[in-house]
This record gives C-alpha cells, sequence and structure tokens, in this order.
C-alpha cells in the first residue's frame, strides 16, 4: 500500500483546475483538493451514455447547477465527501497487476485515480462532444464533434 492513507475526507473541487481530458475520450478531469492530506487529486468523469448520468450526480454533488458543461460555475461550491484507497488494476481489466491509488467523489459513479491531460481542449468543444453523446442541448457556439 502507498504512502496516503486510506478513508474517507473532506474535500472541494479546484475549478480552475478542472479541464477535458483533451483525447476523443469524453472525460472530465476534477481536480479535487483534500486539505487533511495536503494534495490535490485529479478524478476522471466519463461521458459515455451509461457513465454519464453517474459524472452529472458528482457534479451536482459538488455544487455545479448548470446543464451546459462549457460552463462549471458553482462546481466549487460545495465541501464534499472523496474515498481515498487502493486497487489493483488486474491484467483482466487490462492493467498491470499493479496497486493503484483510487479517488472518488461520493456521491454515484465510478472512482478514480491520477490523470494528467496530454492536450489543452477548450470546454465548449467537450460540452458539445458530452451533448452529442447524450442527446443534451449543446452549447451556443459550440464546433460539431467530429465523430
Amino acid at each position: 500500500m502507498g504512502d496516503i492513507k486510506v478513508g474517507t475526507y473532506k474535500g472541494r473541487v479546484v475549478k480552475d483546475e478542472t479541464v477535458p481530458d483533451g483525447t476523443d475520450s469524453p472525460r472530465l478531469l476534477v481536480m479535487v483538493n483534500i486539505p487533511d492530506l495536503k494534495q490535490k487529486f485529479t478524478v476522471p468523469l466519463y461521458f459515455t451514455e451509461a457513465a454519464a448520468p453517474h459524472s452529472f450526480s458528482r457534479l451536482r454533488a459538488c455544487g455545479w447547477t448548470g446543464a451546459d458543461l462549457s460552463d462549471l460555475t458553482g462546481v466549487d461550491t460545495n465541501e464534499i465527501d472523496v474515498k481515498v484507497y487502493y486497487e489493483v488494476w488486474t491484467a483482466a481489466k487490462g492493467g498491470d497487476d499493479k496497486e493503484r491509488l483510487k479517488v472518488e467523489i461520493l456521491s454515484g459513479g465510478s472512482g478514480g485515480a491520477i490523470f494528467k491531460p496530454k492536450v489543452s481542449t477548450d470546454l465548449k468543444s467537450f460540452a458539445a462532444k458530452v451533448a452529442a453523446i447524450t442527446g443534451t442541448p449543446a452549447p451556443s457556439g459550440a464546433p460539431k464533434p467530429g465523430f
């Protein structure tokens, strides 16, 4: 097990450090600050058709009340419960059988880990991609996704 103690902690989203992951994956990288650990962690939220309801639920738990993912106003409003634990990523799940730190916003959806964006992607393009996948309205002026 790693150096970070497992448990449930209080945290808050760092809005200005929350970005799309910069790949074709409809994944938003949500930065969460956990003061008790004196550290920030990235929690990926996925917006596939199956995962989107859970990810929207997590954003709402954080304080986001919008409908347009290109505007994350309020996502840093609420203090949230964050679960920190370790999990072995087995070969059967596409992993390397090594233990990894997982970080999860406790409001639904799947767990998280530490990710870094590959390239910068603007929120309007990301929101348009998620809107196309989930059937929700795209933000005005957003480019059409290329898939």
